[in-house]
């Protein structure tokens, strides 16, 4: 939204105003990124995915990253409260989260290891 309202990202044709007012109102929350490699992809040949259920899960989405990384990794996105947490959680605390979210959803991963950020 502040892209917007200092006229760095323009539209062709131009928004209606009562859009852009709208869009420059937006505020943007926490969010937290969590890097998780595994021992083999069990995601493919899906880049990407979401887990949702009766409780929202702390990681829900979920995007393949291992063509950057040259390992099987994932990095699982957290938003508001969740993305609070992740940021201070323990290693171990996002992994056992990690691990127990995927099994719910079907998946049995093998053990999740929290990984730096790949640059």
């Amino acid at each position: 939204a502040a892209a917007l309202a200092a006229g760095r990202i323009v539209f062709d044709p131009p928004l209606p105003d009562r859009v852009v007012e709208g869009l420059v109102h937006l505020g943007t929350g926490a969010v937290a990124k969590s890097f998780f490699r595994f021992d083999r992809a069990f995601w493919g040949p899906r880049k990407g995915f979401w887990i949702a259920g009766a409780v929202p899960a702390v990681f829900p989405f979920w995007v393949d990253v291992s063509g950057l990384a040259g390992v099987p990794m994932l990095c699982a996105f957290a938003v508001g409260d969740d993305a609070r947490w992740a940021e201070a959680a323990t290693e171990d605390e996002r992994c056992r989260v990690a691990d127990d979210l995927l099994r719910a959803a079907g998946v049995t991963p093998g053990t999740a290891r929290d990984d730096e950020p790949v640059r």
